[in-house]
């Protein structure tokens, strides 16, 4: 394979990865949530809410969206917390 058709390889490569990354990913805090109510919001082992609840966060949490699945987001708090929340309750920053 000559170097001109490994780096269009190369470049075809990256570009299937940049894809792949949601124009939604980045910051967001936690906002939203019923002062009234819980008051927190579920991490959860995947992006339906009948899954097990492994952490909570709570309002004004910062966390990385990683990537949407309907509405829901896989995140990365800064706690080190990981899993799916819900897209109505992370506000971008």
């Amino acid at each position: 394979m000559s170097i001109l058709n490994r780096y269009f390889a190369s470049a075809a490569a990256a570009l299937v990865i940049l894809a792949t990354i949601p124009a939604e990913a980045g910051y967001a805090t936690v906002c939203g949530l019923n002062p009234n109510g819980k008051n927190n919001l579920a991490v959860r082992d995947c992006p339906q809410r009948d899954c097990y609840e492994n952490y909570s966060l709570l309002p004004n949490d910062r966390v990385n969206i990683v990537k949407i699945v309907g509405d829901h987001a896989y995140i990365v708090a800064n706690n080190g917390a990981k899993g799916w929340s819900r897209m109505r309750y992370l506000c971008p920053d």
